[in-house]
C-alpha cells in the first residue's frame, strides 16, 4: 500500500508539473513577447470563439501607431520598442479586462464586450489623451454591433476607418508643414 501511495504521489507531482509547464507554454504561444499583449495566434482563436458566442454590445477597435517608422529611423529601434510598450500598457490600463492584441508591427486590436458604444468612444478618447504626454499619436477605427455577426467583418470595417483616420492625420500634418513655411520668397494663397 505504501508503494502504491508513493507511485500515486509521484504521478500527481508529474501531472501538476506538466500542467504548470503547459500553462506557461500556452501563455508564451499566445502573448506578444515585446508588449505583453495577446498575439495573432490568440486573436485567431478568439475570433472563432467570439463568432460562436455572439456577445452583445461588441466593439472592435483597430489602432495603428503614427510615425513609428520615423521614430525607428531617427532614434533607433529601442525607441520604437519603447513607444509600442507604452501604447500597449496604456491600452491595458484603459481597456482593462478586455481582449487586447498586437496583430502587426505597429497595429493593435481591442475587442470590447458588453459595453455601450458611447463608453467605448469615451475610453478611446481617454486612451488618446493618455498618449499625448509621451508625444505619441495613433490612428483609430471602431466598429460596433449590438450583437456580433462576424468578427472578421467587424475587423475589416474598423481597419478601413483606421486608414481613413491615418490619412486624415497625415493630411493635417502636411497642411501644418505647408503653412509653417517661413520662406519669404513665396506668398500663401
Amino acid at each position: 500500500i505504501r508503494k502504491l501511495i508513493e507511485d500515486v504521489a509521484v504521478c500527481f507531482t508529474i501531472a501538476i508539473y506538466n500542467k504548470k509547464h503547459l500553462n506557461r507554454t500556452e501563455i508564451a504561444a499566445t502573448t506578444d513577447s515585446l508588449t505583453g499583449a495577446l498575439n495573432r495566434v490568440a486573436y485567431k482563436k478568439d475570433v472563432l470563439a467570439f463568432d460562436e458566442e455572439k456577445p452583445e454590445d461588441f466593439s472592435c477597435i483597430y489602432i495603428d501607431v503614427n510615425e513609428l517608422h520615423i521614430k525607428n529611423n531617427k532614434y533607433g529601434h529601442a525607441a520604437g520598442d519603447e513607444m509600442l510598450i507604452y501604447i500597449a500598457n496604456t491600452l491595458k490600463e484603459v481597456f482593462f479586462g478586455h481582449s487586447i492584441y498586437r496583430v502587426g508591427g505597429d497595429e493593435f486590436l481591442v475587442f470590447v464586450k458588453n459595453t455601450s458604444f458611447e463608453t467605448v468612444k469615451q475610453n478611446t478618447e481617454i486612451f488618446i489623451e493618455n498618449l499625448k504626454p509621451a508625444g505619441y499619436s495613433v490612428a483609430i477605427g471602431i466598429s460596433y454591433r449590438n450583437r456580433n455577426v462576424n468578427c472578421e467583418e467587424m475587423v475589416r470595417e474598423a481597419e478601413v476607418r483606421m486608414y481613413e483616420a491615418k490619412a486624415q492625420y497625415y493630411h493635417e500634418k502636411e497642411k501644418k508643414n505647408i503653412l509653417s513655411t517661413d520662406d519669404k520668397g513665396y506668398v500663401h494663397t
